[in-house]
């Protein structure tokens, strides 16, 4: 995720092969510097894995993918008490504010378009069962899965914050509004069940 933020970033940004270079060597040697000083941290939990954990293995989660993407959205606005949904709540303002970053003609199509591929990669954990297992470094989770979605809630903060520096229109606001509005009633009659809205 780390490189792919840089690359992200460094996309943005470029002005200059010279500067693309050097930011890259910054980047290379914070990145060692930083996994050298949290070695001795890291190593008691490396050998605890080869030792137990590396020895469990699961040919594929059973997981339904479709089904976390048809009820994703409501657990962005509800609670649930499903394990087997990500726990992705950031609450309405914030999903609001990223819905409207991406529509928003103040903001570069070139960000936009790049914000969104990004996004992409960093949410491919929920497509299928090879990636979700890769992004867990390669071995299933247990007890707790989809240790990864903190990353998915840490780039939708980062999209509003933005939202919220770069003005957009009225017209924008109505779009991204409608938008939000037509997925929250969708949701809300859909995941009824899943949030235990009929429970008596």
């Amino acid at each position: 995720f780390l490189i792919g933020f840089f690359i992200y970033q460094s996309y943005l940004n470029y002005s200059n092969w010279k500067n693309l270079l050097r930011n890259s060597l910054y980047f290379s040697i914070a990145s060692l510097t930083a996994g050298a000083l949290a070695a001795f941290s890291i190593a008691p939990t490396a050998f605890n894995l080869l030792e137990n954990k590396l020895n469990y293995s699961l040919a594929s989660p059973n997981i339904s993918f479709f089904h976390v993407w048809q009820e994703l959205p409501a657990t962005m606005l509800f609670y649930t008490r499903s394990w087997q949904l990500p726990l992705l709540f950031v609450g309405t303002i914030t999903l609001i504010l990223t819905i409207s970053f991406f529509f928003n003609r103040s903001i570069p199509i070139k960000v936009r378009l790049a914000s969104l591929l990004f996004s992409l990669f960093t949410a491919s954990g929920l497509l299928n069962g090879k990636l979700y297992i890769l992004w867990h470094a390669s071995q299933p989770p247990q007890l707790f899965p989809y240790r990864f979605v903190f990353l998915i809630t840490f780039i939708m903060v980062f999209f509003a914050s933005y939202q919220l520096a770069n003005h957009n229109s009225k017209t924008d606001l109505k779009i991204s509004t409608a938008c939000f509005l037509f997925f929250l009633a969708f949701y809300f009659f859909r995941s009824r069940k899943l949030l235990f809205l009929n429970a008596s």
